[in-house]
């Protein structure tokens, strides 16, 4: 009997439970200038502290079909040792470590004003923008290697998970050069009219989460008393037909 309702009860677990191929999980929009980038002179910093921002799954989720669109807070916090280098006209970074999460303040039962998406990265996130001649900008980091990126959330399971990555697209409020024209290599990407000016600055990001495959979606409550009540009622349902058949058999 066992092997006769297994079957259905796994086909049950899988509508719960969906897993899809590799692609895109959620962007984050922060619709202004909320990322600072800091020139410390031994080290650069980008920081953000509950930077109110739009988020949508693409993805079905607990909190609503694909796209569906949502307010949240964003808390992003990155640091680099490693000194800038120009190639190809770009100033690029390296080494990048940090973390992030993002609250919901806009949905409905426990997970109003719960964190619906925190992870960590590091130590080979980079960061790579024009030298001196544009506004825009990219950072990113992905795993593997091993552990590199690492996503974590209350409504999606990456237990299955193999491939974690997540970039942001920068605009950026003043065109990017070194915080010191006179020295490339010295640490640190800051703001420009001149390239020995403040050694900061404020750019809007658009963040994009992917994974491969894409994470499980993690069954709501009354789902789970739902496949809770099916799988007792298969297994009743076996007993009877197993005791049927002893019957007969006497």
């Amino acid at each position: 009997m066992t092997l006769k309702t297994a079957p259905i009860g796994m086909l049950l677990f899988a509508w719960l439970v969906g897993t899809a191929s590799a692609g895109t999980i959620l962007d984050v929009n922060t619709h202004g200038d909320l990322l600072t980038f800091t020139d410390t002179g031994t080290s650069e910093t980008i920081s953000m502290t509950n930077g109110v921002v739009d988020f949508a799954f693409q993805i079905d989720t607990l909190l609503g079909p694909a796209f569906t669109s949502f307010n949240g807070t964003l808390t992003f916090n990155a640091s680099t040792t490693a000194q800038a280098t120009q190639s190809g006209g770009n100033d690029d970074e390296s080494n990048w470590s940090g973390s992030g999460s993002l609250i919901c303040t806009n949905c409905s039962g426990p997970y109003l004003n719960a964190v619906i998406l925190s992870f960590t990265f590091g130590s080979t996130g980079s960061l790579s923008v024009p030298d001196n001649a544009g506004f825009s900008g990219t950072f990113q980091d992905s795993t593997p290697p091993a552990n590199e990126v690492d996503m974590t959330s209350p409504i999606l399971g990456f237990g299955s998970v193999s491939e974690e990555s997540f970039s942001v697209g920068l605009g950026a409020q003043n065109a990017w050069a070194l915080a010191n024209a006179g020295s490339p290599n010295f640490v640190g990407i800051g703001s420009v009219g001149s390239p020995t000016s403040s050694p900061t600055n404020a750019a809007s990001g658009v963040f994009t989460f992917t994974s491969d495959p894409l994470p499980d979606t993690v069954p709501e409550p009354a789902s789970l008393i739902l496949m809770g009540s099916a799988l007792v009622a298969l297994g009743l349902i076996g007993r009877k037909r197993l005791a049927g058949k002893s019957s007969s058999n006497h």
